[in-house]
């Protein structure tokens, strides 16, 4: 069953329904959560890894949905105040910022810094370049190639419950999205799009093409959509294939 929201929303989500428009699954385990499906406090996730007595790196490391560059973890033949700086979800490895003290298979708790971080009242920008984001992504990084065609801003996530499908999955979705190409000189070539709180980089994805904002009243409008854990991504509406 789907409860639109507004105009502009079910027309995405027809077309969605349909087919006819793509969705892009965020670079993996981008520690997003949405307002709809997790809006409690931040729970401590239990990681099962095998550490290496005096090395940072572990392997063997088991789901990280959730999980953010600067999460504590404390487990056996763990140093207190040990965060992850580095992690690779499909290579099931991580690096700690203190040596293991003991080699062995655990099950440690890990807890992101701060709490969960919501795309509710986040920030959506867009960036230029050949750049694909992936978990380990810095804020910086991003800033350094962030659009600055005429006209541009951020946009301020306000995201609602937008549908709920097949398998009752709820999907939170932002207001619609538009970025406009104001008169002057200043131009880009966007390329993709991140949401931030200001200090933590919660999302991020590259559009399936590039998008000139080259001329005056150029186009990049779509929708956010977060259906945590399940998926999230861009829905374009104009261009329709970006």
């Amino acid at each position: 069953m789907f409860l639109f929201l507004s105009a502009c929303a079910a027309v995405a989500l027809i077309f969605l329904a349909a087919g006819l428009l793509p969705t892009f699954t965020l670079p993996a385990r981008s520690a997003r959560v949405d307002l709809v499906t997790n809006g409690g406090a931040a729970q401590p996730a239990s990681v099962a890894m095998t550490t290496t007595s005096s090395s940072p790196n572990v392997t063997a490391v088991g789901d990280l949905t959730g999980v953010a560059i600067g999460s504590t973890v404390v487990g056996t033949g763990i140093p207190v105040n040990t965060t992850i700086v580095a992690m690779d979800d499909a290579a099931h490895t991580a690096t700690l910022s203190n040596n293991a003290t003991a080699s062995g298979s655990i099950t440690a708790t890990v807890t992101n810094p701060g709490g969960e971080l919501r795309t509710q009242g986040a920030s959506f920008r867009l960036f230029t370049t050949n750049y694909t984001p992936t978990v380990n992504s810095d804020l910086a990084a991003l800033v350094a190639i962030e659009a600055d065609f005429d006209g541009y801003a951020a946009k301020t996530l306000t995201m609602t419950l937008g549908y709920v499908d097949g398998t009752s999955v709820p999907y939170a979705q932002s207001q619609l999205l538009s970025f406009v190409k104001a008169a002057g000189v200043t131009v880009n070539d966007v390329t993709g799009w991140w949401i931030d709180d200001g200090t933590n980089v919660i999302a991020a994805g590259k559009f399936n093409v590039t998008v000139p904002m080259a001329t005056t009243g150029a186009e990049l409008s779509g929708i956010f959509q977060d259906g945590y854990p399940t998926g999230s991504g861009w829905v374009p509406l104009i261009p329709n294939n970006a």
